[in-house]
């Protein structure tokens, strides 16, 4: 039986302008070892369930604070 993948949650600050940035939820999930993303807005933070082995953190932090161009490198 094959084991599931491990997956790491994170939380990551968010600007204002990324909060209403339509779509970035959307786009983070079609990117490769991105399994969930929430955004609160009250918090100003994203979560987001990742595996690890996957995406590194250093391209996800560059997906969530360019939103823009998050469409671009996904």
């Amino acid at each position: 039986m094959r084991e599931p993948p491990y997956v790491t949650s994170l939380r990551l600050p968010l600007t204002p302008e990324a909060i209403r940035e339509a779509g970035l939820v959307e786009r983070l999930k079609a990117v490769v070892g991105v399994t969930d993303a929430v955004i609160v807005a009250d918090e100003a933070a994203i979560y987001i369930k990742l595996d690890t082995e996957l995406l590194d953190r250093t391209t996800l932090e560059r997906l969530v604070n360019n939103p823009a161009g998050a469409a671009c490198v996904a």
